[in-house]
């Protein structure tokens, strides 16, 4: 992962462990990659980023923003507005700062900093330091190392190597055709988009998968197409590009957006891989089924596409050939007089797992209500969808009770939700669905 080889290897120490699993935003380092025709800049966690996703990008830790001589303007402002006390996470918080001055963000300094954890000094200073610093041109030297970086890149051509070694080997394609050979000589292959699981599953599990695909260099699968049917996400898109796309036409859906992960997860992970991974608690899947998605599935030269509620065969298992492969996620426009509603419910606003994700969709064709966290896998309540009634819910689902949530309290929320929704003159959704 990058932050070993930037601790161990580069004595770039400024970038701290914490959590080890993307979750404290003590690795966060500035990740600037070219998008289109420009360069775009997001923090990233580090301590679960591959190295191997790294060709043709350029990183910046918080030993490149300023010196001692002269701190970077946000440095110097988290010194002001007293931002720091045990300092472990400082240099995170800098660097998702910086990301979010480079990216000339519009959300607020609460969004941009959700995924970096202070355990001490509190969030009023940081907070501030951010505000105050968001339009403060970026000053010389590091302007000097930013111009450098971005020269390389739009000049670079990721991807289309291998690496072996004595524990496993890499793919990492450039192009489709390449990606659907690869797939087919090597099946047993793990696909890894941007690893935001991934990488858990080697930094706590210890897992080391022998054979890795990578489908970050794929051209093909980060376009994001627009017509007047369909919204078309590539496999390999992060959601950093899906939510600002999808929002044009669905603006419900920004609480959604805001609270799926943190913006380092969603700088990495896609919303093709949260969608092929099969997680029963995965954020995307929900909103996706309500909005009536489609995958666009490729095996060699072979396509099909199948609706995503069908993709979902049981816990673990998904309709996907050996050799099969997500190619794309078909996302239907807004229809005239559509409803949507999406609600997220969890212990904690930010970066917490979901234990009742409902996303709820109403067209002239009909209902479409789907749920996360119900069941073993995503899915739509159909006997509700039927009958109208929020009472039909435990007809279509008997969750389980874990450290998240009780069965029982997932029923009550999920039957609220449903009752705002079909009748929305009678209760409201943020008041009932809490009780």
């Amino acid at each position: 992962m990058l932050l070993g080889w930037l601790r161990e290897h580069q004595q770039a120490r400024g970038t701290k462990e914490g959590c080890n699993e993307g979750d404290c935003g003590a690795c966060s380092v500035v990740l600037a990659r070219k998008q289109g025709e420009h360069i775009d800049y997001q923090p990233v966690n580090a301590c679960i980023f591959p190295l191997a996703n790294l060709d043709g990008t350029a990183i910046f830790s918080v030993e490149d923003f300023g010196n001692r001589q002269a701190l970077h303007p946000i440095q110097q402002a988290v010194v002001d507005e007293h931002g720091s006390q045990c300092g472990f996470c400082t240099p995170g918080f800098i660097a998702s700062m910086v990301a979010g001055q480079l990216g000339k963000v519009e959300h607020s300094a609460e969004v941009q900093i959700a995924g970096n954890l202070c355990r001490c000094t509190g969030y009023g200073g940081l907070i501030r330091a951010f505000e105050g610093q968001r339009n403060t041109p970026q000053p010389a030297a590091f302007r000097a190392k930013l111009d450098a970086a971005e020269s390389w890149i739009k000049a670079s051509d990721a991807g289309g190597f291998e690496c072996h070694g004595t524990t496993g080997s890499i793919y990492a394609p450039s192009t489709l055709k390449d990606l659907a050979s690869l797939r087919s000589v090597h099946p047993d292959a793990l696909i890894v988009a941007g690893a935001t699981d991934v990488g858990l599953w080697m930094t706590k599990g210890l897992k080391q998968p022998p054979k890795l695909i990578l489908t970050t260099y794929v051209h093909e699968l980060h376009a994001v197409e627009q017509t007047a049917e369909h919204f078309c996400f590539g496999a390999a898109v992060p959601y950093s590009q899906v939510g600002p796309t999808l929002l044009q036409d669905y603006p419900e859906a920004r609480d959604w957006f805001e609270r799926l992960g943190s913006v380092q997860v969603r700088a990495s992970g896609t919303l093709g891989g949260n969608i092929a991974n099969g997680s029963p608690i995965g954020d995307g899947p929900p909103l996706m089924i309500a909005l009536g998605a489609s995958l666009r599935l490729r095996k060699g030269e072979t396509l099909r596409e199948v609706a995503l509620e069908d993709y979902f065969i049981a816990y673990g298992k998904q309709d996907l050939a050996e050799d099969e492969f997500v190619e794309a996620v078909l996302v239907p426009r807004r229809q005239p007089g559509q409803r949507l509603m999406v609600e997220k419910v969890s212990r904690r606003i930010d970066q917490d797992i979901t234990a009742v994700l409902a996303a709820f969709s109403e067209t002239s064709v009909g209902l479409r209500l789907a749920f996360g966290g119900m069941a073993a896998t995503p899915k739509l309540a159909k006997t509700v969808m039927a009958s109208r009634q929020a009472s039909d819910i435990h007809k279509d689902f008997e969750p389980l009770s874990d450290l998240r949530a009780s069965k029982a309290y997932r029923l009550r929320v999920a039957e609220n939700l449903l009752r705002a929704f079909l009748e929305p003159d009678a209760s409201n959704p943020s008041q009932e669905a809490a009780q």
